[in-house]
């Protein structure tokens, strides 16, 4: 029996990378200006990394409970 390939323990977390890079370029394709678009890329990026954050604090509260 052949043995299973190994696959990178973090194969996910590149998948995911990939799909916010897709998103944030689609979102912001149109921005003229190269520091506006950085700028509303950040404060996109920074929006979505709190609601995540809030999003595992609540279920690792849910789970000590």
């Amino acid at each position: 029996m052949p043995d299973k390939g190994i696959k990178p323990p973090n194969k996910r977390v590149v998948e995911l990378i990939e799909e916010v890079k897709s998103d944030v370029f689609s979102r912001f394709e149109n921005v003229k200006s190269d520091v506006i678009s950085s700028d509303k890329c950040i404060t996109y990026l920074t929006n979505e990394l709190a609601n995540a954050r809030a999003i595992i604090e609540f279920y690792e509260a849910e789970k000590d409970k």
